[in-house]
C-alpha cells in the first residue's frame, strides 16, 4: 500500500542552497498548538529560514542529570529578531536535516533574552559574513 504524502506549507531554500520543508501537522499541531504567538506565522518562519541572521549548530539537554547541553548533530538552529507590540524577540526555526541538503522544520518559538542565543556547537553561517561584496 503507498504511503500518502503529507501535506506541506512550504518549501523554501536556506542560504546555504538546502531545500527546507514546513509539514502541516507541524505547523498546526506543533507550532500553533505550542508556540501559537501572533508573530509566528509561516511567512515569518520561511523568511526566518531564507534569511537568517545566524545558523547555529543545535545544542539540547545531555539527559544524564547533569546540566551539560551536547551537539545535535542533525538540527541546527536559524535565528531573527522580530519586532513586537513593546520590544524585539529572538525568533528561532529548529531545521532537522534528514540528508545533507534536505531538512525539516521541527519547530519555531520566540525567546526574549539574547542570552537563550546559544553559540556554544559552532556558527554555520553569519549573514554579515557571507553577503555577496557585489
Amino acid at each position: 500500500m503507498e504511503r500518502k504524502a503529507e501535506p506541506i506549507v512550504f518549501t523554501t531554500t536556506d542560504p546555504l542552497g538546502r531545500k527546507v520543508l514546513l509539514k502541516r501537522d507541524t505547523w498546526l499541531s506543533h507550532i500553533r498548538a505550542k508556540h501559537g504567538e501572533d508573530i509566528i506565522t509561516e511567512e515569518t518562519i520561511k523568511k526566518n529560514i531564507e534569511d537568517p541572521i545566524y545558523i547555529t549548530q543545535n545544542l539540547k539537554p545531555a539527559y544524564d542529570g547533569s546540566k551539560e547541553l551536547v551537539i545535535d548533530s542533525r538540527r541546527q538552529d536559524y535565528w531573527d529578531v522580530v519586532p513586537g507590540n513593546e520590544h524585539f524577540f529572538l525568533l528561532k526555526t529548529i531545521v532537522e536535516f534528514e540528508t545533507e541538503n534536505e531538512g525539516k522544520v521541527v519547530t519555531t518559538y520566540l525567546l526574549t533574552k539574547m542570552k537563550e542565543m546559544r553559540t556554544t556547537g559552532g556558527i554555520i553561517y553569519d549573514r554579515k559574513q557571507n553577503k555577496s561584496t557585489n
